[in-house]
């Protein structure tokens, strides 16, 4: 069976419209984000309490808070924590969301960026990934530098990076479907 026939398969078919469900919710922030501008505090709290409670419910149905070196416990914790905080704090939150985003990017970019140097040395196709760590940890480093800009821009970049994601994990499942 082809790539492509894998990828478009009835059993790909969730992970697909994800990705494309994905990549049209960032290209519908990226062009209008000045309407979530003024709930982006509510957004982004609702969704930290939702994964962070689907993370907590989880860990506490496969008891993996026995496990020391399980860190889903205190990541989910954390979660609802700040979650509640951005829910609580509402607008003045959005400094906070900026800086935030741009710590978790910089730590996504970065990462992007060793994966790309891994498979550079393999002789493996990396230009993607490489572009892709740069262009996270360049436009993280600003969101951390100027975090009170306007949260317009944020919310631009948060919309380019949704679809880049979902461009960039169609690109993954695509490349294991071939090497499979």
């Amino acid at each position: 069976m082809s790539a492509v026939k894998k990828w478009i398969s009835l059993q790909g078919l969730p992970v697909m419209l994800r990705r494309l469900l994905l990549i049209g919710l960032g290209l519908w922030v990226f062009i209008y984000p000045e309407v979530l501008k003024d709930h982006v505090h509510f957004v982004v709290g609702s969704a930290a309490l939702l994964i962070s409670l689907g993370m907590l419910t989880g860990v506490l149905g496969d008891k993996g808070y026995d496990d020391p070196n399980d860190t889903r416990l205190p990541a989910s914790l954390l979660g609802l924590a700040l979650g509640a905080m951005i829910l609580i704090r509402k607008h003045d939150s959005i400094p906070f969301i900026a800086i935030a985003w741009g710590l978790q990017g910089m730590s996504s970019g970065v990462t992007e960026l060793h994966h790309a140097f891994c498979r550079k040395r393999r002789h493996q196709r990396f230009v993607a990934a490489l572009l892709h760590g740069l262009l996270e940890t360049v436009l993280s480093l600003l969101l951390v530098f100027d975090p009170m800009e306007e949260i317009e821009l944020h919310i631009v970049l948060l919309g380019a990076e949704m679809m880049v994601q979902g461009f960039e994990t169609t690109r993954k499942h695509t490349t294991e479907a071939e090497e499979a």
